[in-house]
């Protein structure tokens, strides 16, 4: 292999690493920026959600803890898996956006342990089959009346409404947190009534249609 061989070789291996250190740093910066884009949104989108959720609504407090902060959530389901939406004679997905906080009140503080009273609220936008995820609900619960508005119930603990706007679906859980310095426990029991400073908030704020 004379001179000029090996320095062609030479050249060729170094621009081929050139090219290749150049290719995987902009890779890297293009996945950074991705990752960061993601989680600008994902700031921009609980910003945003966060705007539906007073911090304090009477003595109750939005919870702050870790596993409780305000979150979106987004569900699909299959129409054709659901014995009574399969009857419409349609297919694909029903889907739904969801912006959940929970709120607290302390009723009693006892040698260590706090037990407050809960609302979790689930404010409901219809993505996907919004009809037919409407009529799902209307099947599904029973109706009821709320200072003169109607609502209506599903298990004993949770009441809705459709609110005439802003959003679909709107679904409150009552129950209590218990919170000692080894344990912290949610229940969910007995019946919502909607004699609450949060429920009444939601109810006036985004009333039910007619």
């Amino acid at each position: 292999m004379n001179i000029k061989k090996i320095v062609f070789y030479f050249i060729l291996v170094g621009v081929f690493v050139i090219t290749c250190f150049a290719v995987g740093y902009v890779l890297k910066w293009q996945i950074s920026d991705f990752l960061q884009s993601n989680e600008s949104m994902k700031q921009i989108e609980l910003k945003r959600a966060s705007k539906y959720f007073p911090d304090t609504i009477g003595e109750y407090s939005v919870s702050n803890e870790p596993e409780q902060k305000i979150k979106i959530v987004s569900t699909c389901n299959k129409i054709e898996n659901n014995n009574i939406l399969k009857e419409m004679g349609r297919t694909g997905d029903a889907c739904m956006e969801t912006f959940t906080a929970l709120y607290g009140k302390v009723i009693s503080s006892i040698t260590a342990t706090t037990t407050s009273k809960i609302v979790k609220v689930n404010l409901s936008r219809f993505t996907e089959a919004g009809d037919l995820l409407h009529l799902l609900v209307e099947k599904t619960t029973e109706p009821d009346i709320l200072d003169g508005k109607a609502i209506f119930h599903t298990v004993p603990f949770r009441l809705g409404w459709f609110p005439a706007s802003r959003f679909d679906l709107i679904i409150t859980d009552e129950g209590e947190s218990l919170v000692s310095s080894t344990t912290s426990l949610i229940k969910y029991e007995g019946t919502a009534t909607g004699d609450n400073d949060v429920t009444r908030y939601f109810i006036s704020k985004y009333p039910p249609g007619e």
